[in-house]
This record gives structure tokens, C-alpha cells and sequence, in this order.
């Protein structure tokens, strides 16, 4: 037998060790190869701005994809070396030196890193055309994306994991250390030490993660409190599986109304070695699943976000303008509007339009300036949209505000600051959930707007279409008509642009190609994290598989039968996937509404409980296929 096929039959023996592991790394390779192929599709490269940004994207989650597995496979490649310390003993009073110990672990993370590269890029060319037609409908490409034979994708992923396995095999030799044989042998015998854990380290656990709340929750998420409550999080995670979950173990324990009954003995008694020997693995499922969690769940929150921002915007099409008594700003009003009209009449849209002055107006004991608009503006944008027209006194004022789930402030009373630096006190007779311009506007008497000092003025020639007011998205013609018209008065497309056009279903469309980009981008990537979690809480039962065997047909031989044994297999098996899961879950809610006060999204609980609940039934169908196989094996010892 020569060494290579002996390290070849080292991996077939351990095959059942090295199937998550063979799997997840394939898989991986597979995703990285079909972003490849997207990403050198002659198609998308010559598709204009949304090719560009599918492309910036891609190339994006292609570093992440590599940084990850890279992470993934060196540890799971350590973890496999400490597992196989007996068999290493085992060689060496064989003979084997250090030099042959290390040629072996090599050759055998090579085959499996070549088999996984191979696997991966064959199972990617046979699902390419699939992921083109997925990728064309996310990206709503209507010529879609023919199939091609992606020479550069297969070159640059094969290269990318033969470089990636290469380095991490040669690495392991610096993971394997030189102990004495007497103590590779033992290594899979010694009896396990009662689990210790500090109080002071629980405590700062406990700290740590509650710091962290208070900080996402009640104060402003600026740069610092978010870089904070991440390392304070971080911190108190890990701390939690090393340390507080000891303590708390250790209390149910001492409750003897719940640790003496049923299986619980078994199973409890366990837990606190399995959690301690575990709690790195722990540590990095929870903030791998966390991770995926919120970011599968802010894509959702975006695209619910931007269908409510499309539908508060009253007015399709709106030009604005400042310092307007200038001759310049004036031609270049009349000359838009002109152009706005034109191609309306074209398109033989039905429209209404209204121009009016708004300006930023500072009150007495407020920081920030409200815009405002008077009292005969708002009538004549009431006019308009079929709007009750309004008759306010002259100490009297509306606010109209965007609808948000957020706490907006919603003042009782206000005092504007005239021209003269006087107050002039207004009552908020009546607050309205309707935003006019899409933003929150106060109205007030037209004396009161005179007399205002005025910040920033602002003229808004609006265009309201009738026939598009029900809509909930925007159809394909104005889609059309607003990128046609941002083309012609949009600084970012027109630098002579003087003004500004916004158009609120272009709008709306760019943000939901970039949020499809978004999707087509995280779903494998969380899919990616959720199976390679699996393959570390697959790899941990099967390190503890011949422990638990030898356990249970002890315990068998004095009287367990086989439903007990089943119901608790189950608990440990079930809390070895669901407590990382849930305190990633609980992670995940935290953030999520975070980020909804600080980026004003609409809805977190429904991206919220989406997310969870779609990693939950992966977690769940993760859990029962284990859970099978680790129950047959037990079954297989039990007298």
C-alpha cells in the first residue's frame, strides 16, 4: 500500500465525520461559482447601471463567500485533528514520524478540498441555466440571461479553493502538536473534570449583553454606540456559553423537583459538559445565524419600506427650485415645466398641476426647522387631490406628518420666530397622517408664513395623475416617463440641471433592482451560514457519538428502555441546535428594531419573524435528519 492510498483509505473510514464538511464546502464553491457566472455574463456586463451594480454586488459577496470559507475550513480542519489524537498515537507507536503525520493530514484535506472544488463547479454548470433564469426574474430582466460556457468562472473558482485548500492544508501542520504518545492515547479516555466557571465572568456576561441592549434600544445608534454594543454583544455571548450557562445549570440542578424526574437526570447532567466543550462552537453559530438573520430581514424591510414610501408621495412627479425671484431659477421653473407637460401630453397622460411655495421655518425651543408651507398653498394642493380645504384663524396651524411606526414628534403648541425676532405663538388645532411632498409639512396662515424668518425657500411645481392614485406600486409608464424626465432635469443625470425632479415611481423601481440584488446576493449567502452551522452541530455529535454510546448502554443496562433513551437523545440533540438558534433569534429582534429607529423602516416585526422563521424550519429539517441518525446509532447499543 503506498502512502497516498493509505491517507485515501483514511478518508473513506472517516467518510461519515467528513460528509457536513465535504458538503459544505462544495456547496460554498457552487454559490461562488454561480456568482461567477453572473458576474461574467457578456449580458449583464453590457446592461447599463443595474449590470453595474449586480456586478459591484457580486463581487462584494464573493469576498465574503472566500473569507468565510476560508474561516470555515480551518476550523473545522482543527477540530478534526483534535478528534483524531488516539489514531495519531496509534501511528506513532507504528512508527509514523511527525514528517509522515503531517504528509498525511495533508494529502487527506487535498483530496477532500479537490473532491469538494470539482463536485462544487459540476454541480454549479449543471444549475447555471436555472440561476440565470432565477437571477433574470429577481433582476426582472425581460431579454432574460442566455446560457453560456463560463470559462473565466470556472478559472477563477477553481483557482480561488485550490489556492484556499492549499494554504489551509499546509497550515495543519502547525495544528499538530508534539505530545507524548501515552497522552494522544488517552486523550479520547480521560474522565471529564466537574465544569468551572467565574462569577466575575458571569457577571460581565450578563453586563455586557444587557449594556448592549440598553445601548440598541434606548439610546441614538451613531457610529460609536453601534461599534460598542457589537463588542459589548460579542463579549457577552461568548462569556455566556463559557461561564453563565454553568451558574444556571448549576442552579436547575439544585432544584431537585425538576432535575430528579424522568430523563432529565440524564440529560441535564450532560448539558453543562456538552455546553462548556461546545461553547465556541455555540459562540459561532449563534453570531453566524444572528448575522444572517438581520440581514435577510433588513432586504424585507427595505422593499416593505419603499412600497410605503412610494404610496405616501401624493404627487408622481415634482420639480423644485430655490431662490426662484432669480431670472435664472425662473426660466429654468417655466422651461421644466414646459418639458414635464410635453412629455406628459405625449403619453397622453392625464394630469393636474399645482405650484407652490414651501420654506424651512425655525421655531422658538426647537433644533431642528419645520417645513411649512400657508394656509391658500395647502388649499390649492387640496384642490388638487380632492383634500378638505382648510380656514384656520390666525394663532392656528395643521401638522401634516408621514406616516411612520416611529414616534414622531407631534407638538400641541408652537412658536414661530418672526422676521423681527419675535414670537408669534400658534395652536395645533388638528395632527393629519398624510404627508404632502412625502415629508411632514406644518401649515399656518398665510400672515403667519409672511411674517415668518424664513430659512431656505423652496418653489414645487407638483403633477398629480388620477388615474395612477390607487395604484400600490407604480406601473411600467411611469416608470418610463420619470427616468425619461430625471434623464432631462436631474443633476445626477444633467449637470446643467438647475432644479431637481424626483419621481416617485423611478424612484421606487431603483430601489427595488437594488433590494433584487440585495435578495439574489444574501439568499445563498445565508443559505451558505445556515448549512455550514449545521455541519459544526453535525461534526460536535459525532465527535461525542462512541462518549454517548458507552453512556447510554450503561444506563440501559440498568433499566432505560427505549423510549426514554429517545426522548433524551431528542432533548440533547434539540438543545445542541435550538439554544444557539434562539439567542440568535433574540439577537436578531434587537438589531432589527434598532436599525428601525435609526433608518425610519416601516415594519420590523414582519422581516423580523420572517427571517427567523425561515432558518428555523432549515434549523428544523437540520435537526430531525440529525436527530435519526444519531438516535439509530444509540439504538444500536442500547441491552
Amino acid at each position: 500500500m503506498t502512502f497516498r492510498q493509505f491517507a485515501l483509505n483514511n478518508v473513506r473510514r472517516n467518510m461519515r465525520a467528513y460528509t457536513a464538511y465535504f458538503l459544505s464546502s462544495a456547496f460554498a464553491v457552487m454559490v461562488f461559482f454561480s456568482y461567477a457566472v453572473l458576474i461574467f455574463h457578456p449580458d449583464i456586463t453590457e446592461s447599463g447601471e443595474l449590470g453595474q451594480m449586480t456586478q459591484t454586488g457580486m463581487q462584494a459577496a464573493e469576498y465574503i463567500i472566500f473569507v468565510f470559507s476560508f474561516l470555515f475550513v480551518l476550523y473545522s480542519v482543527s477540530a478534526f485533528l483534535k478528534v483524531r489524537k488516539k489514531e495519531f498515537g496509534i501511528l506513532t507507536i507504528l512508527g509514523s514520524s511527525r514528517g509522515q503525520l503531517n504528509r498525511m493530514v495533508f494529502l487527506e484535506n487535498m483530496m477532500i478540498g479537490l473532491l469538494s472544488v470539482v463536485t462544487g463547479i459540476a454541480t454549479g454548470m449543471m444549475l447555471s441555466k436555472l440561476f440565470l433564469l432565477l437571477s433574470a426574474q429577481v433582476l426582472e430582466l425581460e431579454k432574460g440571461l442566455p446560457f453560456y460556457l463560463p470559462w473565466r468562472a470556472i478559472g477563477l473558482t477553481g483557482a480561488a479553493f485550490l489556492i484556499l485548500f492549499l494554504v489551509i492544508s499546509s497550515l495543519t501542520t502547525l495544528l499538530i502538536r508534539n505530545n507524548r504518545v501515552i497522552e494522544l492515547l488517552q486523550s479520547a479516555s480521560k474522565p471529564k473534570t466537574e465544569p468551572k466557571a467565574s462569577i466575575l465572568l458571569s457577571l460581565l456576561s450578563a453586563g455586557s449583553l444587557a449594556a448592549t441592549c440598553y445601548l440598541l434600544l434606548y439610546q441614538e445608534l451613531n457610529n460609536f454606540n453601534l461599534l460598542t454594543s457589537l463588542v459589548l454583544g460579542t463579549i457577552g455571548t461568548y462569556f455566556m456559553y463559557t461561564q453563565l450557562s454553568v451558574h444556571l445549570i448549576r442552579l436547575l440542578k439544585k432544584n431537585r423537583r425538576f432535575f430528579w424526574r424522568g430523563t432529565r437526570l440524564v440529560w441535564l447532567s450532560e448539558l453543562s459538559y456538552k455546553v462548556k466543550d461546545n461553547a465556541r462552537m455555540f459562540f459561532l453559530v449563534t453570531i453566524i445565524t444572528a448575522v444572517a438573520c438581520t440581514a435577510v430581514g433588513v432586504v424585507f424591510a427595505f422593499e416593505m419600506t419603499n412600497k410605503q414610501i412610494y404610496q405616501n408621495n401624493s404627487f408622481p412627479f415634482t420639480y423644485s427650485i430655490y431662490n426662484e425671484e432669480q431670472k435664472k431659477e425662473k426660466e429654468a421653473l417655466t422651461n421644466a415645466r414646459q418639458q414635464i407637460e410635453k412629455t406628459l401630453d405625449l403619453e397622453q397622460v392625464t394630469y393636474e398641476s399645482v405650484t407652490v411655495k414651501s420654506a424651512l421655518i425655525q421655531f422658538r425651543k426647537t433644533n431642528k426647522p419645520q417645513k411649512a408651507i400657508s394656509q391658500s398653498a395647502y388649499n390649492r394642493i387640496a384642490k388638487v387631490m380632492d383634500w378638505k380645504s382648510l380656514k384656520l384663524k390666525d394663532d392656528e396651524a395643521v401638522f401634516f406628518y408621514r406616516p411612520s411606526p416611529l414616534s414622531t414628534e407631534k407638538p400641541d403648541r408652537l412658536s414661530i420666530v418672526t422676521k423681527k425676532g419675535e414670537e408669534l405663538p400658534l395652536q395645533i388645532i388638528d395632527q393629519k397622517e398624510q404627508a404632502i411632498f412625502g415629508v411632514s409639512v406644518l401649515v399656518i396662515p398665510d400672515s403667519a408664513f409672511q411674517q415668518a424668518d424664513k430659512g431656505s425657500e423652496e418653489v414645487t411645481a407638483a403633477y398629480a395623475v388620477p388615474q395612477w392614485r390607487e395604484n400600490e406600486t407604480p406601473n411600467d409608464q411611469e416608470v418610463k416617463l420619470g427616468r425619461e424626465l430625471e434623464k432631462k432635469l436631474h443633476p445626477q443625470y444633467n449637470p446643467e440641471a438647475v432644479g431637481f425632479l424626483y419621481s416617485s415611481g423611478a424612484q421606487f423601481q431603483m430601489i427595488k433592482e437594488l433590494n433584487s440584488v440585495m435578495q439574489l446576493i444574501g439568499m445563498f449567502i445565508a443559505a451558505i451560514f445556515s448549512i455550514s452551522t449545521a455541519s459544526f452541530l453535525y461534526f460536535r455529535l459525532y465527535t461525542d457519538l462512541k462518549q454517548d454510546q458507552l453512556q447510554y448502554r450503561t444506563i440501559s443496562k440498568i433499566g432505560m428502555n427505549l423510549k426514554e433513551m429517545r426522548q433524551a437523545g431528542t432533548v440533547q440533540v434539540g438543545l445542541l441546535f435550538f439554544v444557539p438558534f434562539t439567542v440568535a433569534a433574540i439577537q436578531t429582534v434587537i438589531v432589527l428594531r434598532a436599525l428601525q429607529e435609526s433608518f425610519a423602516f416601516v415594519n420590523m416585526w414582519q422581516p423580523s419573524l420572517t427571517a427567523i422563521g425561515a432558518f428555523f424550519i432549515l434549523q428544523l429539517i437540520y435537526f430531525l435528519v440529525v436527530r435519526s441518525r444519531y438516535l439509530a446509532q444509540l439504538k444500536r447499543v442500547m441491552v
